[in-house]
C-alpha cells in the first residue's frame, strides 16, 4: 500500500546543524523526517521558493532530459527503509510503458518537485519510521509506543534484530556470572563484542579502541558456573537503557532502536558502574550524538548501487 505524502520542511538538526527533510502525510499528522545531504537539501529547497539559477543543477538537467525524451515521472516512492538508509523509486511513463528506476530519496524528491510529480511512502516504511509532533513542545513521539512506558514486551516492536541479538548476549553474560538481572554493564560488554557497521563508526569517532573496552569490562566480569537454562530478566535500570535509547533513536528520527542508540542510553543512564567505564574511555553524550548524526548523515549521502528496470 503506497500512502500519499507532501514535503512539510527542511529543517536543521538542533545538535549537528544536518539537514533533515520532512514528509507529511496527507490529510494526518504523521511524518516521515530523512537525513539528506546540504547540495540534496538546496536543490530541493531553491526549487521550493521559485528561484532560477543561470546554469542547471543536475536535477534540473535530469528533468529536461526526461521530457526531451518524450517521457515523464508520474510519481516518485520512498518504497523502503533497511539499514538506516531510505530507498526510493523514481516511476517514469513513456509511450504506454512504465519504467522505474532506484534513486535515492533525497534526489527522487528532487526530481519530483521538478515534475510536480506526487510522492509516496510505502505504508511500510511509515509504521516503521513515522512519527507524531507534539504542538506544545515540538518534540518528536512514536506513533507505536510511549517510550516513556517501555515494558519487556514492547521490545519485538522497538528494537531491530541486533539490539535484540546484543539483549540476547547480555543475558547470557549475566547469567554466566550468576546474577539474577541484566545489568547495564552486561549490555555494554555485549554491544562492545558485537559493535559493528554504524556502531563501529560511532565508538571509532569518539576515539574509542573496542577492544580496550572489552577488556575493561571483561575484567570487571566475575564469572560463575555457567547456567545455560536461565534467562535473567532486564533490571529496572537495564530498562531505563532501552526508554533512554528509544528516546534518543526518536530525536535522531530513527524508526527503530539500533545498537548506537544503545550507545546514547547507557550514556545517558545513571547506572555508576556504567558511567565510571564510559568516562575512563572518553565517551559522553554530546560527542555520541554528534559522531552518530555524523555517520548517520554519511549513510544517507552514499547512493545505493542498484539498476533500475523496466515493467508493464
Amino acid at each position: 500500500k503506497m500512502i500519499e505524502m507532501s514535503i512539510d520542511r527542511i529543517q536543521m538538526h538542533p545538535v549537528s546543524g544536518q539537514r533533515v527533510l520532512v514528509l507529511r502525510e496527507k490529510g494526518t499528522d504523521r511524518y516521515l523526517p530523512i537525513w539528506i545531504g546540504p547540495v540534496e537539501a538546496e536543490a530541493i529547497s531553491l526549487r521550493l521558493e521559485g528561484q532560477q539559477l543561470p546554469r542547471p543543477l543536475t536535477h534540473d538537467l535530469m528533468e529536461s532530459m526526461i521530457t526531451d525524451l518524450g517521457a515523464r515521472v508520474s510519481r516518485v516512492v520512498v518504497s523502503d527503509l533497511r539499514d538506516h538508509t531510505f530507498f526510493a523509486k523514481v516511476v517514469i511513463r513513456r509511450n504506454g510503458t512504465t519504467i522505474e528506476s532506484d534513486s535515492r530519496t533525497s534526489d527522487a524528491i528532487a526530481l519530483a518537485v521538478r515534475s510536480d510529480a506526487p510522492i509516496y511512502a510505502a505504508a511500510s516504511v511509515l509504521e516503521l519510521a513515522g512519527v507524531t509532533s507534539d504542538p506544545e513542545t515540538g518534540l518528536w513521539g512514536s506513533t507505536v509506543f510511549d517510550w516513556q512506558t517501555l515494558s519487556v514486551e514492547d521490545i519485538p516492536k522497538m528494537a531491530s534484530e541486533e539490539v535484540e541479538e546484543i539483549l540476547r548476549q547480555a543475558r547470557v553474560e549475566a547469567a554466566r556470572s550468576g546474577r539474577g538481572a541484566v545489568d547495564p554493564l552486561d549490555i555494554l560488554l555485549a554491544l562492545a563484542r558485537a559493535a559493528r557497521g554504524l556502531s563501529a563508526m560511532v565508538f571509532s569517532s569518539l576515539g574509542v579502541d573496542l577492544a580496550a573496552i572489552r577488556s575493561t569490562l571483561e575484567g570487571l566480569s566475575v564469572r560463575g558456573e555457567s547456567a545455560p537454562d536461565t534467562s535473567p530478566e532486564l533490571s529496572e535500570a537495564s530498562l531505563r537503557v532501552l526508554r533512554l535509547a528509544r528516546m534518543e533513536a526518536h530525536v535522531m528520527f530513527q524508526g527503530r532502536v539500533e545498537p548506537e542508540h544503545l550507545l546514547l542510553g547507557l550514556v545517558l543512564a545513571d547506572d555508576e558502574r556504567t558511567q565510571q567505564v564510559l568516562g575512563e574511555h572518553g565517551i559522553e553524550i554530546e560527542g555520541a550524538r554528534v559522531a552518530l548524526i555524523k555517520a548517520l548523515t554519511e549513510w544517507e549521502t552514499t547512493p545505493p548501487a542498484s539498476p533500475g528496470r523496466i515493467t508493464g
